[in-house]
């Protein structure tokens, strides 16, 4: 007696789990790859179609970069020109601020020494006069009431050559006034004559 055998049908065979993402990966690469060679592509043809730079074009830029070159040239030159100003007048300030730090006794002694006169003597006129103040002013009880001014009391009556800016400087007092000394012009001051200046002149 033929007992019939019975097959079992053949299953679908399955795939690996390793392998069905090796493949997904595989696949989007490729994709990704298409994506970018029609981009590619699509920009080159962009880029060919843009008009080309014509020779007048570039004629033309040239022409501008020449004509800003000596404009940056002269503005340079201006920089340096107004850099150099700048300079020049910090230095004339620098001068005045020494000047202004002077003492009025070495500004005395130097105009002493600019014109051959006694040190001591014109320190003690200027403090007989003003009492070493380049500002003092002395208002006088004469005819024409005059005005006696600065450090070494120049008269504006009897002297109108002497600005009033010049008489309350104290350096062109005191240069002015070295100057007369040296000359013999000591009658000019009534300070020689005072108790002051011989307090002063013999201590």
């Amino acid at each position: 007696m033929n007992i019939p055998i019975k097959y079992k049908p053949i299953s679908k065979i399955q795939e690996p789990p390793l392998w069905k993402l090796i493949k997904n990966i595989v696949i989007v690469v490729a994709l990704l790859l298409l994506i970018y060679m029609a981009y590619s592509v699509k920009n080159t043809e962009a880029h060919n179609s843009m008009p080309r730079l014509s020779e007048v074009g570039r004629t033309n830029i040239i022409k501008n970069t020449q004509e800003i070159e000596p404009q940056e040239e002269e503005e340079t030159k201006r920089k340096e020109s107004t850099q150099t100003e700048q300079k020049e007048q910090e230095e004339v300030i620098l001068e005045q601020i020494t000047i202004k730090e002077k003492t009025v006794e070495e500004i005395i002694y130097e105009a002493a020494d600019n014109y051959g006169a006694d040190r001591k003597e014109m320190y003690c006129l200027a403090y007989a006069e003003s009492n070493l103040d380049p500002e003092a002013t002395g208002y006088n009880q004469d005819a024409v009431r005059s005005i006696d001014r600065g450090l070494f009391q120049l008269n504006g009556y009897w002297h109108p050559e002497v600005t009033d800016a010049q008489a309350y400087d104290a350096e062109f007092s005191a240069n002015w006034t070295a100057e007369k000394l040296a000359q013999g012009g000591h009658s000019a001051w009534y300070g020689f004559n005072s108790p002051k200046y011989y307090q002063c002149i013999y201590n």
